[in-house]
């Protein structure tokens, strides 16, 4: 066999393999979303499977709770949350139960972000939640909201606090330390030229260390490039690294 023949067998193999998997990713997400499709209809039916005895079912949800639930809108996905958590928490449903009732409520949009999830990842809601949610729009809404015509400022004042909750929720900073240094991070980009922060951002820093590491680092990849465009403009060409 010859080589140009050995590389086209070789080629072909790789295409199965690609293909293969492929098909695997396709077959695995319609699994996961038939999984969330029969757990909405459950819910439709009064009825939630029990994950603790074996596959019982357990009525513990009133069916006519998902008629009181709101439908959520792209355009301002933070108030269908704010108004879905208190609809369930003032009927007194389980926390454990309400990403069985989120799937009939979400839009299309949403419903694909979520596609990447295992079945056991959509049983949990906070994590559903900070997958559609992204958590530089709660920290948008809570620096930039002013007082609505008809808001009384005890009104207001409950919508900042939610904002900042799912924001320090979606940071997942639940130490003292952690708030901390997310306020100092946050004071940092505030600080940075827009080319600088946008670079910092694209890096998803962790903390206000990495992101000053990051901007550092801008710095000098910009500084190096000014020093080389002005060598090749005054005639001293590009440095050679020896």
């Amino acid at each position: 066999m010859g080589l140009l023949e050995l590389k086209l067998a070789f080629a072909r193999e790789e295409s199965e393999k690609m293909r293969a998997e492929y098909e695997k990713v396709r077959v695995e997400q319609e699994m996961m979303e038939r999984a969330w499709q029969i757990e909405q209809q459950k819910m439709e039916l009064g009825v939630v499977s029990s994950g603790t005895n074996g596959g019982a079912m357990q009525s513990g949800i009133r069916g006519d709770i998902s008629r009181l639930l709101p439908k959520m809108s792209d355009s301002d996905p933070l108030i269908f949350f704010s108004a879905f958590e208190r609809t369930l928490s003032l009927n007194e449903v389980p926390r454990g139960q309400w990403s069985k009732l989120l799937g009939s409520t979400l839009t299309n949009k949403a419903h694909k972000a979520l596609t990447a999830l295992s079945i056991s990842e959509m049983q949990d809601y906070d994590k559903c939640k900070r997958i559609i949610l992204d958590s530089a729009e709660y920290l948008r809404r809570f620096r930039t909201s002013k007082r609505e015509s008809g808001e009384t400022h005890k009104m207001f004042k409950a919508r900042l606090n939610d904002y900042l909750q799912y924001y320090i929720e979606a940071r997942e900073a639940t130490t003292f330390e952690k708030i901390y240094d997310d306020v100092l991070l946050q004071q940092l980009l505030c600080n940075m030229p827009t080319d600088v922060r946008n670079f910092v951002i694209s890096k998803q820093p962790i903390s206000a260390d990495q992101a000053s590491e990051f901007a550092d680092l801008h710095s000098r990849m910009a500084g190096q490039t000014t020093g080389n465009l002005y060598q090749v403009a005054t005639g001293g060409g590009i440095p050679r690294h020896k």
